[in-house]
């Protein structure tokens, strides 16, 4: 495809308002690398080399370039998925002479200026992008030791985010289609991998829509996102100078302010429906146009279905000193140790997007106001809408109810002591054989 044509015919306003820093038209490609499994091999050294300590397995590698609106371009592949072989070492390989990955084409195609949406797997190869001549846009990098992005690294690393997800969905698309591209790959099927995979993309680009569709919106969101990007996070600045993030004394569960108030025999279980009655309603409409997507939103109710109680509602809790200062703890999505909390302000006196005046959480990109992150959308959703049409949806209620839990039963502290006391009787006789045998 000639580079006028990818111009003009494969370009998102989106991504031409985020990128758009040049005065030219210019190319915008995104790449990225999908990995495939394979099966053990007796060749131990292709054993090795397909060993990838991301994914934790034997695998291949095939890597994508597509134009901003997902439109395939170039199928680089298949490679081995060690470290060797990943995705700054592919790039890397294809534009060093004499490599046997070396494209000689890559670079003629392309112009000064012409930018390249990557992710943070390609960090190492970006001087040498950018002394290509190529405009590197990619992730913010969080220091060692530093817990959480700046609110200016975040904002710009959504802004990438939002670029760059059609090379992610077209790596779905395919293997949600075409069956030979999902699951484990027998090692006879290698050889031709390849060519199987590439015709899968030609078809793809000939018969599916494009995976970024134009539409009036985007423009839109495009100008919020410069918008927001030049703002600092002013309610993040708020709490870091009154040290409400911290503090624990200051807070007090939502339930407490109902308690305060309550006859001395009233009822004990308080909903928080008739407690926190001033926060704002709103509607996926408002809920879209803070987030700036839609991602979120989906991950939403699984997220409330976590972190309701038993009786279905939200832990919350509100600030002595500020009434329109909401905090939740919430637990981390992969990990049991890790506990984050959120803080949403609001104004009770105006209704829908405007109600919302500030959100911050402790993740590592929770500082940004460039949208939310799937956290607050979740709090938002419950809060905002959820709670007001009834029952809580819990996705996927009955799939794992025949899955038996051995840690769901009652505590056996007796056995424990009774292991306890094993223990301590069997060191006590390999003592006393020892002895016996030093004697």
């Amino acid at each position: 495809m000639p580079r006028e044509q990818l111009i003009l015919e494969h370009k998102s306003r989106l991504a031409d308002s985020l990128c758009g820093d040049s005065a030219e038209p210019r190319a915008i490609v995104l790449m990225d690398a999908t990995v495939i499994p394979i099966e053990k091999s007796s060749n131990y050294s292709a054993g090795r080399k397909s060993f990838s300590q991301q994914k934790m397995c034997r695998a291949i590698k095939m890597m994508v370039l597509c134009a901003a609106d997902g439109y395939i371009l170039q199928v680089i592949g298949p490679t081995f998925a060690n470290q060797k072989n990943n995705d700054e070492g592919i790039f890397e390989a294809m534009t060093t002479e004499g490599n046997e990955l070396y494209d000689p084409g890559f670079q003629p195609y392309f112009e000064r200026n012409d930018c390249v949406v990557w992710d943070r797997g390609f960090r190492k190869v970006v001087t040498r992008a950018e002394r290509m001549g190529f405009d590197v846009k990619m992730p913010a990098l969080k220091p060692r030791n530093v817990r959480q992005l700046s609110v200016e690294e975040a904002n710009r690393t959504r802004a990438i985010t939002m670029i760059r997800w059609p090379v992610e969905g077209i790596f779905g698309r395919i293997k949600q289609v075409f069956k030979r591209c999902d699951g484990r790959l027998k090692n006879t099927q290698i050889p031709s991998f390849g060519n199987i995979f590439r015709i899968c993309c030609a078809l793809t680009n000939a018969y599916f829509p494009p995976i970024r569709r134009e539409n009036d919106n985007e423009l839109y969101i495009a100008q919020q996102v410069i918008q927001r990007t030049e703002r600092s996070n002013i309610f993040f600045q708020y709490l870091q100078d009154n040290n409400m993030i911290n503090r624990r004394v200051i807070w007090r569960p939502l339930n407490a302010a109902a308690l305060e108030t309550m006859p001395e025999n009233g009822p004990l279980n308080i909903d928080i429906d008739e407690v926190l009655t001033d926060f704002p309603q709103l509607n996926m409409d408002d809920l879209r146009d803070i987030t700036l997507g839609t991602y979120q939103l989906k991950l939403s109710p699984s997220y409330t279905a976590e972190h309701v109680e038993e009786d279905g509602k939200y832990m919350i809790f509100y600030n002595i000193q500020d009434r329109g200062i909401l905090q939740v703890r919430l637990q981390s999505r992969h990990s049991n140790a890790k506990e984050y909390k959120l803080f949403i302000r609001y104004d009770p006196s105006e209704d829908h997007v405007e109600s919302i005046k500030g959100w911050y959480y402790d993740c590592p990109s929770g500082a940004r106001n460039v949208g939310y992150c799937a956290h607050i959308a979740s709090v938002l959703w419950y809060l905002g809408l959820a709670r007001h049409q009834g029952e809580i949806p819990v996705p996927a209620r009955g799939v794992f109810h025949s899955v038996l839990d051995s840690a769901n039963g009652p505590e056996q502290n007796s056995d424990s002591d009774i292991n306890e006391s094993d223990d301590d009787e069997i060191r006590a006789d390999a003592d006393t054989e020892s002895e016996s045998d030093s004697t």
